[in-house]
């Protein structure tokens, strides 16, 4: 679905220092996120439910372990996708192409992009994707 007209374009108002900006925005993004992917992995992936060395005594203790390891497995999840977006935003920065959208190639507001940074796509053709589910 990406827009290959991206290419060779540039965001007409991002100016070095905020590209700059951005990318250390990113960095310490990516950085927060792979302390998070560290714990959550250990928590999630343990051998017992819950991550902890004692076999729960009782099924509700059971339970209430196995629904934290799969809460730690879907968040770590969640982390790994925003991680594979911040690489793909940085990857964007490097080319030359952040700040424009992927489908209709146009510039992404300002300040959606620092909010943001990792964002592929404008509010516009973002707002088409999530109504056409």
């Amino acid at each position: 679905m990406e827009n290959q007209s991206v290419k060779g374009k540039s965001h007409p108002k991002l100016t070095n220092a905020k590209l700059l900006e951005i990318k250390a925005t990113l960095k310490a993004k990516m950085a927060e996120i792979q302390g998070d992917v560290a714990g959550l992995r250990e928590e999630g992936l343990s051998n017992s439910p819950g991550g902890g060395n004692s076999t729960p005594l009782h099924f509700a203790e059971l339970g209430t372990d196995t629904l934290n390891q799969n809460f730690a497995l879907s968040r770590l999840e969640s982390e790994e996708n925003l991680l594979g977006l911040i690489y793909e935003a940085m990857d964007r920065i490097e080319s030359g192409e952040f700040g424009l959208c992927q489908i209709c190639s146009g510039p992404m507001k300002i300040g959606r992009l620092e909010f943001s940074p990792w964002l592929r796509n404008c509010m516009v053709c973002q707002e088409k994707i999530e109504s056409h589910g």
